[in-house]
């Protein structure tokens, strides 16, 4: 089922299918629900096992999409989007959930986990971005002047130029392809300034994350090092690492997933 739900200040589309045990997934940054499922790299099957097993809802963060969102940095911190998902699960009837997401959806889903423990089942993390926000947040002011200045076509040709992770190296188009922005243009620099804003979560909060967790991360992306998801992996007490070196690993994360959600289940007796 697909539908917009009025959700704080913003209406979020949501795609709400399956039952069982709920998952909430969130896309990255200046995508969509729509672009995920573009993807020359999206595996139809494994999202439709995963449905088979589990309640998954998949959404549009606000300014993505189909959902409306302000022209407001602030509006766009990470954990701002967190209080969204929050509420949507409260729209929506859930109580308790397993919640992941990837690169600007796996941050998310971390502070999602620090405002509401006692809502999270699990966690699965797919790409998590930087934990030293300071280059990105030097970079995305950069890059929002440059797209006030000259357009969407600033942001793309950025992308264009950045570095291609090792599963994806025998085809560059497939890693640009996942940076297709489906955003209001307009929005793009509030979104820039606003997504790097939210304080990054200390050692301390993170060694308190009691949800088992599911890092997913390669080499050889300057946005989501593998470094930094390697420091997750340490600091959260009952995280497990899984790491592509090939293309094969990495179109097998679905049925990770899949599997990791499971267990967590049958631990919880959810």
């Amino acid at each position: 089922m697909r539908s917009l739900i009025d959700v704080r200040d913003v209406k979020l589309g949501v795609t709400d299918v399956g039952s069982g045990p709920a998952f909430l997934w969130l896309h990255g940054g200046f995508a969509s629900r729509a672009r995920d499922e573009a993807h020359p790299t999206h595996d139809h099957d494994g999202w439709a096992r995963l449905e088979s097993r589990f309640r998954v809802v998949r959404w549009d963060a606000r300014g993505h999409g189909e959902s409306s969102g302000p022209d407001d940095p602030e509006s766009y911190g990470l954990d701002n989007h967190a209080r969204d998902e929050l509420a949507l699960a409260d729209a929506l009837g859930i109580d308790r959930f397993a919640v992941g997401g990837i690169s600007m959806g796996a941050m998310t889903a971390i502070h999602v986990a620090l405002l509401a423990p006692e809502r999270v089942a699990a966690l699965v993390l797919m790409l998590p971005g930087a934990l030293d926000m300071r280059p990105m947040q030097e970079a995305n002011a950069a890059t929002a002047a440059l797209v006030e200045e000259r357009g969407l076509a600033a942001f793309e040709e950025g992308i264009k130029r950045l570095p291609v992770p090792l599963p994806l190296a025998h085809d560059p188009a497939l890693f640009h392809a996942g940076f297709v922005p489906d955003v209001n243009e307009t929005l793009v620099p509030a979104m820039l300034r606003g997504t790097t804003a939210t304080k990054r979560p200390d050692d301390e909060q993170l060694a308190a994350i009691e949800a088992p967790t599911l890092i997913l991360a390669w080499d050889g992306d300057v946005l989501h090092p593998l470094s930094s998801a390697e420091r997750l992996a340490e600091l959260i007490p009952r995280a497990e690492l899984n790491v592509a070196h090939e293309f094969d690993d990495f179109a097998a994360w679905l049925d990770v997933i899949e599997s990791f959600l499971s267990r967590a289940s049958s631990e919880k007796g959810e």
